[in-house]
């Protein structure tokens, strides 16, 4: 897989620090890019299943960095790239960092996923770590599958609600809620960063993480949708911090057990994150 040389460098910049002090972390950040790989992966399959034109959106696409990714492993002059994002500045953002790398076929445009005014349909819908943000994760799911060819598949990812790792940690979860502030919960980077290695107290470390869903949940709503689900993966056994960026052996470690886990899917549900892929079947 094809990353621009300075995709960590510039991601990092890029992440604005009054969201989140921990993006900082390079444990998150390879998490990150691992949940990212899969999703790609997910993303090549289909569209080398596929002839004529294909139009990929990124739904919640923040600074555009998916798509940026996926056209660095696509040398198909057929393949249109979409990306929105409620956030006018991030668009902005997106837009500028598209010109500075001479990408002059993205779009980038503002969308609010509770009501997707365009009229565009896609091939291919990308919505990564996005539902958790919304007030109404079911009506958005329903929205990107009005806006989803025939045949078409959205690939979700969200948090796992039921990450079933914190049943043998059970102690982290309230160390996290003694340690965590008002002032981390305002945002201030002075703060006092919580410590839990396995991050598993989402209102707590992600205020923004409004809708955490388990995998039956986010299952449900695809299904209610008219959706036929395809795939169903692990994103990554934890999400990295700046506990693991100070034990490199045992993040090391917890990797290699994460890639083995894989292999295993009566485990899908020891994940930090989950990734479905749906697809849209006509009669």
């Amino acid at each position: 897989m094809k990353y621009p040389d300075d995709y960590k460098e510039g991601v990092l910049k890029a992440s604005p620090r009054d969201a989140m002090t921990l993006w900082a972390s390079y444990s998150i950040l390879e998490s990150r890019i691992n949940l990212n790989r899969k999703i790609l992966n997910l993303v090549l399959e289909e569209i080398h299943k596929r002839t004529g034109r294909i139009k990929i959106l990124d739904a919640g696409c923040y600074y555009g960095a998916m798509l940026h990714v996926i056209s660095l492993n696509v040398n198909n002059d057929d393949v249109e790239f979409h990306g929105f994002d409620i956030s006018e500045n991030k668009i902005n953002h997106a837009k500028l960092l598209a010109e500075m790398r001479g990408d002059d076929k993205t779009r980038f445009f503002v969308e609010n996923m509770h009501d997707i005014k365009t009229k565009e349909k896609y091939d291919i819908i990308i919505c990564s770590e996005v539902l958790e943000h919304l007030s109404n994760p079911k009506k958005a799911v329903l929205e990107l599958y009005k806006h989803l060819e025939s045949n078409g598949i959205i690939i979700f990812s969200t948090p796992n609600k039921n990450n079933k790792i914190k049943y043998f940690f059970p102690g982290l979860k309230q160390r996290i809620q003694k340690v965590a502030t008002e002032d981390f919960h305002n945002k201030n980077i002075k703060a006092e960063i919580p410590e839990d290695p396995f991050q598993l107290d989402e209102k707590v470390m992600y205020p923004d993480h409004i809708n955490v869903m388990t995998l039956s949940q986010l299952k449900e709503y695809i299904n209610g949708a008219g959706m036929k689900i395809e795939k169903v993966k692990r994103g990554g056994l934890v999400y990295g911090g700046m506990w693991f960026n100070r034990h490199h052996i045992i993040y090391s470690m917890i990797r290699i057990i994460d890639e083995l886990m894989n292999y295993f899917p009566f485990l899908k549900e020891f994940t930090w994150n989950i990734i479905i892929q749906a697809r849209k079947v006509t009669n």
